[in-house]
């Protein structure tokens, strides 16, 4: 997540410091922006109230995300519960988006109060919402008709007894008299009430609305009151829709974040992006001295990054603070590592200072993957190895710096290397935030046009399907007839047919000594399978007989752009181009469906070879 902090941090209770550093991280890992913006005109000039979210990238999927904070008698279904949108049908999906989203979470069952989270709410289409590419939506999130009745939901039912009185009961929740919060509290409780007279007039029996303090958790609960603390009188939340309660698939209308704009080109936002780190970039932080006035950190001046474990990176173009200055920060930030850094750095200074700062991290720019045959080979400008905490393996983030949109990685790819715990990340060396209306679309009609083909030892029945598979004709036991040592001799064979005319004949080892020989002096095209030949010679045979171009274990770079930062894609097997013009993939059965997908992207046909054993196939991506 990435967060921007707008305000000076402190210890009063309403701003953050590190006199209270457990809120105070709470407040730093979880912004939620509440942004008030004017209705269009013809509106009646009321307010709309808006909320920030997060996007997080989830196996070629934008995953709209809600940052929380584990609560008391939390537990993670019931976060799931209180989000009306999440389908149940869709539980188990989500709850694996969860698990990816969330690794520092070894066990779902077991989650701690004060752990940050994400709640994964929902899987946007590409650019679906404004703000989408940078990681951060606005979008609204309030549906009621009247104010009231929101606040009605999030009270509770109270009998009068003897000797309460209004100021009595609402200070029990919402703080002593006279405070801001009682304030507060004694509008929403009139708000609730509105059939009272009298309000110093209660009586025992009396069932009264009382609310509950936690709307003060709300991220709306700001926008109510005006500067006095006295409730907006023009709050109109018409026709607004909440997310939670969304059902529909249309797009949600939304009003970009303008001041937002420049963070998101900052070569430090980029960087904390690409790392999933906090970034805290504007406003002062404070840090107590005992019997001194505080230290202050203009962030402004001295942006702060912390990482996904816990690690803070403050970068200073001139290290000019003393001694007690650095102990009093790394007295509340453990472990803070100060690198000297100009802020006018490029966003590959900014990872290298940072890579260089923190040991945790492995680096290397290139790496091998072997799934059944099928080898990748990522080249990187930085590979980054940590640890999966629930699987003991290793996941891999991969970063690339490309020059436009044009040279993205398909989403296939990256779902499919997302299954091998690879994760893509590509950045715009221009700084522009990276959008991926470039990706391929899925030609059905090639879609439709992929083949499985089962070979258990039979050769005649694996060239039958394989000629079909091609567009080419396949009779078997055609009578043909050939001089052979001053003889005339009739014999039967099997004939492949080609759209254009071509045949080729194929023995399956019947015809012995010199009749092979003979029938090509008589003009025709014959090949002999034995029956020790295996699928791969019998292609590579038939292939050759009949002159179509080829390439033997092909290999597919994902991207366009140079080899050197792209990915490459070895696969066992032949890519031919048909005299039909067809372009087509013969290959073992692919181990994975997006690999499918990627070869269809690409303009080709994939022809799936299955070794049967024992009537078993091999499991792979095509399924007939």
């Amino acid at each position: 997540m990435i967060d921007d902090y707008e305000n000076s941090h402190h210890s009063d209770g309403t701003v953050k410091t590190a006199r209270t550093t457990d809120l105070m991280t709470v407040f730093v890992h979880i912004y939620l922006a509440v942004l008030v913006f004017l209705m269009a005109p013809g509106s009646a000039g009321g307010t709309f109230l808006y909320k920030s979210y997060i996007v997080r990238h989830d196996q070629g999927w934008d995953i709209l995300c809600d940052p929380y904070i584990v609560q008391q008698n939390d537990w993670v279904i019931k976060i799931f519960l209180r989000r009306g949108q999440i389908a149940e049908q869709d539980f188990p999906e989500f709850l694996k988006i969860f698990e990816r989203l969330n690794p520092h979470i070894r066990n779902i069952d077991k989650i701690r109060p004060g752990q940050h989270i994400v709640i994964p709410l929902k899987k946007l289409s590409e650019d679906a919402l404004p703000g989408q590419s940078s990681g951060i939506v606005t979008i609204p999130f309030v549906t009621i008709s009247k104010l009231p009745d929101i606040i009605k939901t999030n009270s509770a039912a109270y009998k009068v007894r003897r000797g309460d009185y209004v100021s009595r009961i609402v200070s029990r929740t919402y703080g002593k008299y006279g405070t801001r919060l009682y304030n507060e509290g004694i509008q929403l409780f009139k708000l609730i009430n509105p059939g009272m007279v009298d309000f110093d007039l209660i009586y025992p029996g009396q069932i009264l609305n009382i609310p509950d303090p936690s709307l003060l958790n709300k991220p709306w609960y700001a926008s109510l009151f005006d500067s006095s603390g006295n409730i907006k009188k023009n709050i109109d939340i018409n026709g607004l829709t909440s997310l939670e309660d969304r059902t529909d698939e249309h797009p949600l209308e939304t009003q970009p974040d303008k001041q937002q704009e420049p963070e998101i080109k900052s070569p430090f936002f980029k960087a904390a992006s690409v790392l999933n780190a906090t970034l805290l970039a504007k406003g002062t932080y404070y840090f107590p001295r005992k019997g001194e006035n505080d230290f202050t950190l203009d962030l402004d001046r001295y942006p702060v990054m912390e990482l996904k474990n816990g690690r803070r990176i403050l970068f200073s173009e001139t290290n000019d603070f003393s001694s007690s200055d650095s102990a009093v920060m790394q007295s509340y930030w453990k472990g803070l590592k100060i690198v000297p850094l100009s802020l006018q750095s490029t966003f590959e200074q900014i990872l290298d200072s940072i890579f260089q700062a923190d040991e945790n991290y492995e680096l290397k720019n290139q790496l091998r993957i072997e799934d059944q045959g099928v080898i990748i080979n990522i080249k990187a400008n930085w590979i980054i190895k940590s640890a999966l905490s629930e699987q003991n393996s290793a996941q891999h983030t991969c970063i690339f710096l490309i020059g436009n949109k044009d040279q993205t990685i398909p989403n296939s790819i990256n779902r499919y290397l997302n299954d091998h715990h690879v994760v893509i990340k590509e950045i715009l060396s221009s700084g522009i935030p990276l959008k991926k209306e470039n990706q391929s679309i899925l030609n059905e009609l090639l879609v439709n046009k992929n083949k499985v083909i089962h070979y258990q030892g039979d050769l005649k029945t694996f060239v039958n399907d394989l000629s079909n598979a091609l567009g080419y004709q396949y009779s078997e036991n055609i009578s043909i007839s050939f001089p052979y040592a001053g003889i005339q001799i009739d014999a039967f064979s099997n004939l492949i047919s080609t759209p254009k005319g071509e045949q080729l004949l194929v023995d399956y080892g019947d015809l012995y000594g010199d009749a092979i020989s003979a029938i090509k002096k008589t003009g025709l095209n014959i090949i002999q399978l034995t029956p020790k030949a295996d699928w791969e010679t019998a292609v590579k045979k038939i292939i050759n007989a009949l002159q179509i171009s080829y390439t033997d274990h092909p290999n597919f770079m994902v991207a366009a752009r140079p080899e050197d930062f792209n990915i490459g894609i070895n696969i066992p097997g032949f890519d031919i181009e048909t005299p039909k013009g067809d372009h087509i993939l013969i290959a073992p059965l692919l181990p994975h469906p997006e690999l499918t997908r990627f070869i269809n992207e690409t303009g080709k046909i994939v022809v799936g070879i299955t070794v049967m054993n024992e009537s078993k196939p091999v499991e792979g991506a095509l399924k007939q």
